[in-house]
C-alpha cells in the first residue's frame, strides 16, 4: 500500500512539472527574440568593416 501512494505521488509530481513548464511556455511572449537576424547583421557588418559611429539601416 505505501508503495502504490509513492507511485501516485511521483505521477502526480510529474504531472505538475510538465503543466507548470507548458504554463510558462504558454505566456511568454512570443516577440521575445524579434530583433535575432537585426543583431545578427549588425554584428557581420563589424566584422567586415569595423565599428563605425553611423546607422547604416536608417532610412530616414
Amino acid at each position: 500500500m505505501d508503495s502504490e501512494k509513492k507511485k501516485i505521488n511521483i505521477k502526480f509530481n510529474v504531472l505538475a512539472i510538465i503543466t507548470i513548464i507548458i504554463f510558462c511556455f504558454a505566456i511568454c511572449p512570443k516577440t521575445l527574440q524579434n530583433d535575432t537576424f537585426y543583431t545578427i547583421r549588425i554584428g557581420e557588418l563589424i566584422l567586415n568593416n569595423g565599428i563605425d559611429m553611423r546607422r547604416p539601416f536608417f532610412l530616414a
